[in-house]
């Protein structure tokens, strides 16, 4: 008859017990503000976000970005939507910023030679023109020399950009006897 025969080896087992005090906040008290900022601004100059401010319970908490599609290149109403979470609650809110052009372009005359001898040409050198939307200005020219005639003339250029704001500058040309 064949015995078996066992070994049993003692493991000795420790248990730690771990003591932590959990503070639970009350949900209810989670709220989301936005900062005061400066929510409109021209086209092509920096924005600065303010963000926003979370507390539960009187405590600061965390606020996430979770949207922003704010372009200060080109004129229009944006969005940026904070968040912030506790527990089953999410809370948002958003701030809208608007990228205005409301800024006249800036024009200026190109030198050339307004002072001419009667019965001679003269040449418009024209103007340059700088619009800090960066896009397509109009140009117009108003007024008219005589060279045949002796006498101070106006040329009024005006330009406009696309939103409408527009500025003008004066040449004056003189047409002087011989």
């Amino acid at each position: 008859m064949k015995r078996k025969l066992f070994i049993i080896i003692p493991v000795l087992f420790t248990f730690f017990i771990f003591s932590c005090s959990i503070v639970i906040k009350d949900p209810e008290t989670l709220n989301i503000n936005l900062n005061p900022g400066v929510d409109t601004i021209e086209v092509n100059q920096e924005f600065k976000d303010a963000g926003a401010t979370a507390t539960l319970e009187g405590d600061s908490h965390p606020v996430s970005i979770i949207f922003s599609n704010v372009d200060i290149t080109s004129v229009g109403t944006y969005e940026i939507v904070y968040q912030t979470k506790y527990n089953n609650i999410t809370l948002e809110t958003k701030r809208y910023v608007d990228v205005i052009d409301s800024t006249s372009p800036i024009i200026t005359i190109n030198p050339g030679i307004d002072t001419i001898v009667k019965n001679t040409e003269w040449i418009d050198e024209g103007v340059s023109v700088n619009d800090n939307s960066k896009l397509e200005v109009t140009i117009t020219t108003e007024g008219y020399v005589t060279p045949s005639q002796i006498g101070e003339y106006h040329i009024i250029y005006t330009a406009t950009d696309i939103y409408g704001n527009e500025s003008s500058i004066t040449r004056f040309v003189y047409v002087i006897e011989n």
